[in-house]
């Protein structure tokens, strides 16, 4: 992939803070581990939402140290981009290309929460960090973090709890802090990954200003807060470093290209539905060029990703199935935004 150009990545909008604990007074005795990390991943978060409604993380932000931007992977979804920061890998190298696990030979898709769930989509020949710390004689917990609670290279993590979309609506952020807080107090992890949807989520449904979205920054803001009380509490905080991040941002859409006003849908052997900008389609073989010139002929953007995803598939070590239903032509588009 070419390099972004400021103007491209300017439109990222991701946050990424790296707090460093502060000396403080505290009551309770310390975990006997040495240096802990804590890494709490809000989906969907956007810079300047942290600027303008956040006043606690960027408290955060003022007595750590804060980066201005990073740049996520393409495409800029949850679970790729998820991983990549688990792994430190790009998405052709982990593999992980959608929110969405499927199989061009069966149509198989599954649904964000089965996907966030499946072993075969996470198991890949990537290592994300959970594992390189237990492989490490270190130990390390998830919680609803993709992939987290599922078997990677034959290893899980010590403590998790799964993503499912029941706890993404039931279970409170500050309830989530509280089982985190106390891995590290009673179980003495080294790692831990927190995750949370809801503000994705709320994005999608209702938009960047809507009343629902600011009650939701405000619900994060007042949980991180929460997050630096509970590890000074349990005298916790001291050594723990802390990163605070975003796997993506939201805008808001101008012109909205239709795919079945460009392409006939009985051209198409296997699709999946836009996730935010970015959806997938295989033509049909008989077909594929004639869609090729079709699309480049409209006003929207399609990327052969070919050689991409199968390149990522041909370097796995496990999953061969999982291989083979990568080895075709597909086509990814993103709409005109």
């Amino acid at each position: 992939m070419r390099p972004m150009s400021g103007e491209e990545y300017i439109h990222l909008y991701i946050v990424f803070l790296i707090i460093l604990s502060n000396d403080v007074s505290c009551t309770h005795q310390a975990s006997s581990g040495g240096d802990k990390l804590l890494l709490v991943l809000l989906d969907g978060l956007r810079y300047d939402l942290f600027n303008a409604d956040m006043p606690n993380l960027k408290q955060i932000g003022i007595d750590g140290v804060k980066a201005n931007m990073t740049i996520p992977p393409f495409p800029t979804i949850s679970i790729p981009s998820t991983y990549t920061i688990a792994t430190g890998l790009y998405t052709e190298s982990h593999g992980v290309v959608n929110n969405n696990y499927y199989d061009l030979e069966t149509g198989i898709i599954l649904d964000y929460e089965h996907t966030c769930n499946a072993s075969e989509w996470f198991d890949t020949g990537a290592e994300p960090i959970w594992v390189s710390a237990n492989f490490s004689g270190l130990t390390s917990g998830t919680y609803m973090y993709p992939g987290g609670s599922v078997e990677i290279k034959g290893v899980r993590p010590n403590k998790d709890v799964a993503n499912t979309e029941w706890r993404w609506y039931n279970l409170p952020f500050k309830k989530r802090i509280d089982d985190v807080v106390t891995w590290f107090r009673d179980d003495d992890l080294d790692l831990v990954l927190l995750y949370h949807a809801q503000l994705d989520t709320m994005l999608h449904d209702t938009g960047m200003e809507s009343s629902e979205t600011m009650d939701m920054i405000s619900e994060i803001d007042d949980g991180l807060a929460y997050l630096l009380d509970e590890l000074n509490e349990y005298n916790l905080l001291e050594d723990m470093n802390i990163i605070i991040t975003s796997d993506h941002g939201h805008t808001t859409p101008g012109d909205v290209i239709r795919v079945w006003d460009c392409i006939s849908e009985n051209d198409v052997d296997f699709w999946i539905p836009l996730n935010g900008a970015v959806g997938y389609l295989n033509p049909k073989l008989e077909k594929r060029e004639e869609v090729s010139k079709i699309s480049k002929s409209k006003p929207m953007i399609i990327l052969d990703v070919f050689t991409l995803i199968s390149l990522a598939q041909a370097k796995r070590s496990k999953s061969l199935s999982r291989t083979k239903k990568t080895l075709s032509t597909g086509y990814e588009t993103m709409s005109k935004i």
